[in-house]
């Protein structure tokens, strides 16, 4: 009831759940919502009532219920009212680096990352409640994003990146200052994309910090690996360099960078960075994993088995990296239309890409006689042209109604 998440919950009838708080499960929520209402269309869900999990029974009860929509909401919420140092996201048990788990001791330590995550489930939740003129809720989520946009700012940057994490006496996690993790990845591209480092001014530091920790098959997690000496940390002090969470190239986090790359038009660095996590991309005399699946991650620089491919069928890569490759190609869904965005390398002269959408097929043929990574300039289905606005197309719902299939013929140009 009070907004948090568990981590894992059990299928089975008597499997004991991991009731650990790791504060970061709430934040995906609005993401998958907003994701599943655009592509499908199904506003019913956020009326369907649910009852909340007791976090000291383990049971879901079903005494109080409330609505999808408020679930979510409360997820949001929750993150924001759980602040403490510098008025950033308490990372309870951990957050997305689960191997950072000492930083939270005694509850008081404060995650950067997640607050730059609940920027982001706050401008993903302000979508849903724009759509149904919840001006209330618009305004709150509008407050939660500034109010941790200008936290993040004044205490989080480190002259040239973001730190990660601050340990409950203020030390910073992932600062220039740090013996080791001076850099991490994922707080600054989700930085990128969550309009943080817009908002100070900072895009172009962060993406030459990140430069950092490319090698050359992916961006390394952080850098410089964890020993024993910063055991203070938590358990990644215990991985080995170069390994897991601990200095790797993650997909995971691969896939946040190459969704960054999106959200800022580089559509070239971008595709570069997809092939990377491919594994049709794999080098055949180092690496380790199968022709045919994403691994979990490649072993990083400060290991001897760097460039091995470990834990093909153990990776959470794969939903991040679909939403990546849709937003490159450009069909993307919205709430009562497709929009034609596409963000692609610019030396494609062409591509085709199908989509089924609301039950109609979408074939597109997309010309680039520009060579440009983006901007629509014209797009037609048969003889009707659609409406184009800053660069992007629409096709609304209403064209596609009741029709198997739709050809879309769309040009990109300066």
């Amino acid at each position: 009831p009070d907004g948090r998440a568990v981590r894992q919950f059990a299928k089975f009838e008597g499997a004991p759940h991991d009731m650990r708080m790791y504060m970061d499960s709430s934040s995906w929520i609005p993401d998958t919502l907003v994701d599943y209402l655009k592509e499908t269309g199904d506003f019913a869900i956020l009326e369907k009532e649910e009852g909340f999990l007791d976090p000291e029974t383990g049971r879901v009860e079903d005494d109080q219920k409330a609505t999808i929509y408020e679930h979510a909401l409360r997820g949001v919420t929750a993150l924001y009212q759980n602040r403490g140092l510098y008025g950033l996201c308490r990372i309870g048990h951990g957050d997305w680096n689960d191997a950072v788990d000492a930083v939270g001791r005694n509850g008081e330590g404060v995650s950067v990352w997640l607050s730059m995550a609940a920027v982001y489930s706050a401008r993903r939740f302000r979508e849903i409640a724009l759509w149904l003129g919840d001006s209330e809720n618009v305004r709150l989520m509008e407050k939660i994003i500034d109010e941790l946009t200008g936290a993040i700012n004044r205490s989080a940057w480190d002259g040239s990146h973001y730190v990660y994490a601050f340990m409950p006496d203020g030390t910073p996690v992932g600062s220039e200052s740090c013996e080791e993790g001076r850099i991490h990845l994922n707080v600054n591209t989700w930085a990128l994309f969550n309009g943080v480092a817009r908002q100070g001014g900072h895009e172009d530091q962060v993406l030459a910090s990140i430069e950092r920790l490319r090698t050359t098959l992916g961006y390394l997690l952080l850098y410089p690996a964890y020993t024993a000496k910063s055991k203070v940390v938590g358990r990644i002090a215990d991985i080995a360099p170069g390994q897991f969470e601990n200095a790797s190239i993650y997909s995971h986090g691969q896939s946040f960078m190459i969704y960054a790359l999106l959200s800022l038009g580089r559509g070239s660095e971008a595709f570069e960075a997809l092939k990377k996590v491919l594994p049709g991309e794999i080098l055949p005399d180092i690496s380790t994993g199968p022709a045919h699946q994403v691994s979990n991650y490649t072993v990083g620089i400060e290991h001897e088995h760097f460039g091995r491919n470990l834990y093909s069928n153990f990776c959470g890569a794969l939903a991040w990296l679909r939403k990546s490759s849709a937003r490159m190609l450009g069909l993307l869904p919205g709430f009562d239309r497709l929009v034609i965005d596409p963000c692609i390398p610019a030396h494609w002269p062409e591509y085709r890409v199908e989509k089924v959408f609301r039950g109609c097929r979408v074939k597109a043929h997309f010309s680039n006689p520009g060579r440009v990574c983006r901007g629509v300039v014209e797009a037609r289905t048969g003889d009707q042209a659609l409406e184009i606005a800053e660069g992007r197309a629409s096709l609304p719902v209403d064209q596609l109604k009741g029709r198997r299939e739709v050809e879309l013929k769309v040009i990109l140009g300066a």
